[in-house]
């Protein structure tokens, strides 16, 4: 079913030369309780060993070597530990998937992040001014705050290496129908 929307955006605009407000800084930095120890621990970690610059770099070298696979079916892990079932065991899963594993990361590492959601994509309708956005454009993806460039997008199942990322299947390739019939 066919539903009209208007749009209109408000971004969130923070001057790079100053410090990341500090009730937006506690939000950004806030941990579930009691959930995914091991990625909690990986931050952590990471957090004791290089300034937050570097975890960014960190994390985007381990998505991009980390044998990850983009998938848009696939088995999700459940229960409170799911996103360490996703980063540590599995390894596959959506944006969204992806987009709250890292979120949690960093966090866990000190680098204020927050969780974005919306659509990526849509058809531009030949002669007319309209896109059309359907289900399947959904799509998340994460800002975290660099200290010197502010917030930043980061869209961790993009980081993801192409000969890992699987393709969407294909329709099977038609083969040539063969006469065996002999010429009268």
């Amino acid at each position: 079913q066919e539903m009209h929307y208007e749009l209109r955006s408000a971004l969130e605009w923070t001057d790079r030369t100053q410090a990341l407000d500090a009730t937006v800084r506690t939000r950004a930095l806030a941990l579930p309780a009691a959930s995914n120890p091991r990625l909690q621990a990986q931050g952590q970690q990471w957090q004791r060993e290089v300034p937050p610059e570097q975890v960014i770099e960190r994390s985007l070298r381990a998505l991009a070597q980390g044998g990850f696979q983009v998938r848009d079916r696939f088995a999700a892990p459940t229960g409170a530990d799911m996103l360490d079932q996703f980063w540590f065991d599995t390894k596959e899963g959506n944006s969204e998937l992806f987009a709250s594993a890292y979120v949690l990361l960093m966090r866990s590492a000190g680098v204020p992040a927050r969780l974005v959601s919306g659509y990526r994509g849509g058809k531009l309708m030949a002669l007319t001014d309209y896109v059309v956005v359907k289900r399947s454009h959904a799509h998340a993806w994460a800002e975290v705050w660099h200290p010197t460039k502010g917030w930043m997008r980061i869209d961790p199942s993009d980081i993801v290496q192409p000969d890992t990322a699987v393709p969407r299947a294909r329709a099977p390739a038609r083969t040539p129908r063969v006469s065996t019939s002999k010429p009268a």
